[in-house]
C-alpha cells in the first residue's frame, strides 16, 4: 500500500542523497540523520521502539506513572508482560 500510494504520486527510489522520503526497515544509525535537507523525512527514530513495541510501552507507562502518580498517566488498561509478570496478573484478576 506504501509502494503504491508513493508510485501514484510520482516518488522514485534512488540511490542518490537527492531524495526526499527514507523508509527503512531497520534502526537508522545516527550519521544517517546528520546533513538532512529541510525537506527530507526518514520514518524512523533512535528508541523509537520505546513506544512502539507494547512491552517497552507498558514498561515506559508504569515508570511514569510510578514517577508522577496513576492520575497523570492514566493512559492504558493495566498490563502485564507473560511470563515474567503472570503472577501480578493472576493476583489481579
Amino acid at each position: 500500500m506504501v509502494r503504491a500510494t508513493l508510485d501514484a504520486h510520482n516518488f522514485s527510489q534512488t540511490e542518490s542523497h537527492e531524495w526526499n522520503l527514507l523508509w527503512s526497515s531497520g534502526s537508522l544509525k545516527s550519521y544517517q540523520y546528520e546533513g538532512l535537507n529541510e525537506h527530507q523525512k526518514v520514518n524512523k527514530f533512535p528508541s523509537s521502539y520505546e513506544i512502539t513495541r507494547k512491552d517497552r510501552l507498558c514498561y515506559n507507562i508504569v515508570r511514569m506513572q510510578e514517577k508522577f502518580g496513576k492520575s497523570a498517566f492514566d493512559v492504558a488498561p493495566d498490563t502485564y508482560i507473560l511470563p515474567e509478570e503472570f503472577g501480578d496478573f493472576y493476583n489481579h484478576y
